[in-house]
């Protein structure tokens, strides 16, 4: 028997793993176990920095502290407690406001303030960073807010067992033939874990044109080792392959579609608000070549403190052109709890159904009035990257796959459920929307779509797109 014969078990294999997420003592052993595995990446990086400045000061022409390919150095993840519901992972000491504001936090705030000064995509929004003694985030925030300024913790996105993925990708074969006509499609903009730099030299065509931005939104596939440390292991890590899969749906859906993609998330699949909406930012420029018209992809999202939209976030969306339409997943908690950016007025939420004939809600997929559409999000398959996964104890808090897959050249493909992957057939058909009809409004194209499909309470329009 061919090991591709299984698709079955391994897709139920994934279903169970979502459902799992049902379970609160499961989902906070995950959340603890990134936040634990975070701090060891921190802690390290610190270690790393002051024997580097030890040498550094005994020897006049001291050493380069290296990255491992990281133009960042990990986030420094913790476990923030709320008073109704699971905690959520923000980054560390903290705290996000709009520039035009960062004077009056600066006041309010004293001494717990230093701004980093960083403008993030080009918006209105500046880091500010406050320390845990005497305030903690949450209270500077309040502080913030109490005063009118608007504010926010630095969210966190995750792929990697909790938010997004939950289930680890299986390997099978393709089913379907390339088709691709042209290459003068709409523009659609990924923005996730990269591309893989082995993209051009798969030979089965469904990666042909689609382009990483620059170089620093290659999927570097493995940065850190199964305790967090930032050392490349030769095993793929968490979120590795995430982005490549996702651009692979779009491609199959809309074969001509002109496909970019951007990196927010590392290898793991964690990235800040902050990093988000740089990438955000750095999308307007690709949209304002094609005339302000396009479609962005947003297979991630994140819980906030207070169930608000994330103030980075929203200010960053503002600043895409108005016609863009902006499609984001809904989530794998079976919660109707609302993930940002998804649960944005500017963005189509999409969750999940089994892909039956009567288009069954998954069981897996998060639920509530903000879903606008559902698309199958199990037994999806498109393209991925090489390698070999990272091997798992079993135990409930350890997202790593138990019995780890190799994933062999030239064409690797897997087999993987969520909602990450309905999102991308909802870009896709917006995206073939636009170009059959290029009078369409974005209220229009969204209209038109509705049209395809059947309305359910809590899980939106119901698309049969794959």
């Amino acid at each position: 028997m061919s090991r591709y014969d299984n698709d079955d078990d391994r897709c139920e294999h994934q279903r169970s793993q979502l459902n799992n997420l049902r379970c609160a003592p499961i989902r906070l052993a995950l959340l603890r176990n990134l936040e634990n595995r975070r701090q060891q990446a921190t802690h390290e990086r610190d270690a790393r920095r002051s024997t580097a400045n030890a040498m550094t000061a005994t020897d006049e022409g001291g050493i380069d502290l290296p990255h491992d390919g990281m133009e960042r150095p990990p986030l420094d993840l913790v476990l923030e407690k709320r008073s109704d519901r699971d905690p959520v992972l923000i980054v560390r000491d903290q705290v996000l406001v709009e520039s035009s504001q960062a004077e009056v936090a600066q006041r309010l705030l004293r001494d717990q303030y230093q701004p980093s000064g960083r403008i993030i995509g080009g918006s209105v929004t500046r880091l500010v960073r406050v320390s845990t003694s005497p305030l903690s985030v949450p209270e500077a925030v309040f502080k913030l807010r109490e005063n009118d300024v608007q504010a926010s913790a630095n969210h966190v996105a995750m792929l990697g067992g909790t938010d997004k993925s939950g289930a680890t990708p299986e390997p099978t074969e393709h089913p379907l033939e390339y088709g691709r006509t042209s290459s003068h499609g709409t523009r659609v903009v990924v923005i996730d874990t990269g591309l893989d730099r082995g993209a051009r030299e798969r030979d089965d065509g469904w990666l042909d044109g689609v382009n990483a931005v620059d170089a620093e939104d290659i999927d570097l596939l493995d940065v850190v080792n199964a305790q967090g440390v930032v050392h490349a292991d030769g095993l793929l890590d968490l979120g590795a392959g995430h982005g490549t899969f996702v651009a692979g749906i779009v491609r199959q859906v809309a074969p001509d579609a002109d496909i970019r993609v951007l990196r927010a998330l590392d290898t793991d699949g964690v990235g800040s608000e902050e990093t988000i909406a740089e990438a955000i930012g750095r999308a307007v420029p690709l949209f304002e070549e094609t005339d302000g018209r396009g479609v962005l992809n947003l297979s991630l999202g994140m819980e906030t403190l207070d169930g608000q939209e994330p103030v980075a976030l929203r200010l960053a969306l503002d600043q895409l052109p108005p016609d863009v339409l902006v499609v984001a997943a809904a989530g794998n908690a079976a919660s109707g709890i609302r993930l940002w950016p998804a649960a944005s007025k500017r963005v189509i939420a999409v969750g999940s159904h089994c892909g039956d004939n009567d288009l069954t809600p998954s069981s897996w997929s998060n639920h509530g009035s903000w879903i606008d559409f559902s698309a199958r999000g199990e037994r999806i398959v498109s393209t991925f990257v090489a390698g070999e996964e990272t091997p798992g104890t079993g135990a409930e808090d350890d997202p790593y796959d138990p019995d780890p897959d190799m994933f062999e050249l030239p064409n690797p493909y897997a087999l993987w459920t969520g909602t990450s992957f309905s999102t991308p057939q909802v870009t896709g058909r917006l995206a073939n929307l636009l170009a059959e009809r290029p009078d369409l409004t974005r209220a229009g194209a969204q209209r038109h779509l509705q049209d395809e499909g059947r309305f359910s309470a809590d899980y939106g329009y119901r698309l049969s797109i794959l």
